[in-house]
C-alpha cells in the first residue's frame, strides 16, 4: 500500500507542474503521449581476450510534444541521452 501512496503523490505532482505551466491535461493523457518515447538497452560481448561486457542506454527520438511535456516537468534534455556501462565478465 505504501508505493501506492508514494505513486499517487508522484502523479498530483505532475499534474500540479503541469497546470503551473498552463497545460491541464490529464496523467492519462500524458502517460499515452510519453509511452511511444522508449529507452533501450543493447548489451554487447568484446572479442578481446578480457571478455567484456558493455550495455548502451539509448533513448529514442523526442518527438516535440515529449519535448514540450519534459520541459514543463523541468526534467532535464541531457538527462534523457545516452548512457555506457562496461563491465568485466
Amino acid at each position: 500500500m505504501f508505493i501506492s501512496v508514494i505513486a499517487y503523490h508522484f502523479l498530483q505532482i505532475i499534474e500540479h507542474r503541469l497546470r503551473q505551466q498552463g497545460d491541464s491535461r490529464k496523467w492519462s493523457t500524458v502517460r499515452d503521449i510519453l509511452k511511444t518515447h522508449q529507452r533501450l538497452t543493447i548489451s554487447l560481448r568484446t572479442e578481446d581476450s578480457k571478455g567484456r561486457h558493455q550495455q548502451i542506454r539509448l533513448n529514442t527520438k523526442l518527438e516535440p510534444e515529449h519535448e514540450s511535456i519534459y520541459k514543463k516537468l523541468g526534467i532535464l534534455k541531457k538527462s534523457v541521452y545516452k548512457t555506457s556501462k562496461k563491465s568485466q565478465v
